[in-house]
């Protein structure tokens, strides 16, 4: 699905989010220190990674993976050639976040945009290889889109979401199959609180959500600690 998405991805998050999107991703990479090595799972088109280099510098390292190789060929042709007095090292990786070929203690930082809502069957697999790669301290960080707590908001929020998104994609895409996919995902997304006792247990500490355009997305982050004992 995300192979033939690909093509006009960026488009369709534009006009699906009426242009939020680009305010949630510079909010997210807010939370990055500087100078970072950064490991961005499921980077799509790389738009987070663009969003970060400014932020990273000419000491940062930022690597995109993910499984769709489409996706990987676009942000390859985004990413503007690397200027040493600026930017720091980027690098594109096909590959599974459930098994990340990348040794233990690896990344100041791990991260995953609009992805893990995706990735719930399998989640604590991946939630695991983050702690993994991380450094001790290291900072996770996880951007997705919620569901507001205002029931106003909620209210129009499933309004758009069930005819608002499928209208667009058949516009874009001709079909609108892929976004039932999308609704669905989001409406079974856990709470915020639910998720960062998930963090908790999988050993990321001082865990905290930060709730975005009236909770529509938001950032979760923490740090690493001590595994927790099985």
């Amino acid at each position: 699905m995300f192979q033939y998405l690909a093509p006009r991805y960026d488009l369709w998050n534009r006009l699906a989010s009426f242009y939020l999107d680009e305010y949630w991703r510079r909010a997210a990479v807010s939370f990055i220190p500087p100078g970072s090595r950064v490991l961005d799972l499921c980077t799509g088109t790389g738009e987070l990674i663009l969003k970060m280099l400014p932020r990273l510098g000419a000491k940062g390292q930022a690597i995109g993976l993910d499984f769709a190789s489409n996706m990987l060929t676009i942000a390859a042709h985004k990413t503007p050639p690397r200027a040493p007095a600026s930017q720091g090292f980027v690098a594109y990786l096909l590959g599974d976040a459930a098994t990340l070929p990348f040794p233990c203690d690896t990344f100041d930082c791990v991260t995953n945009g609009f992805a893990m809502r995706n990735m719930l069957p399998f989640a604590d697999g991946v939630l695991s290889e983050m702690w993994r790669v991380l450094r001790p301290g290291g900072t996770v960080l996880i951007l997705d889109i919620c569901r507001p707590q205002s029931a106003l908001l909620a209210r129009l929020y499933r309004w758009h979401l069930h005819w608002v998104l499928p209208l667009q994609a058949r516009l874009l895409y001709r079909r609108g199959q892929p976004f039932r996919y999308l609704e669905d995902s989001i409406l079974e997304f856990p709470q915020p609180t639910e998720f960062l006792t998930r963090l908790a247990w999988h050993g990321f500490t001082d865990t905290a959500f930060t709730p975005l355009s009236g909770g529509i997305a938001g950032n979760f982050t923490g740090l690493k600690g001590p595994r927790q004992q099985l």
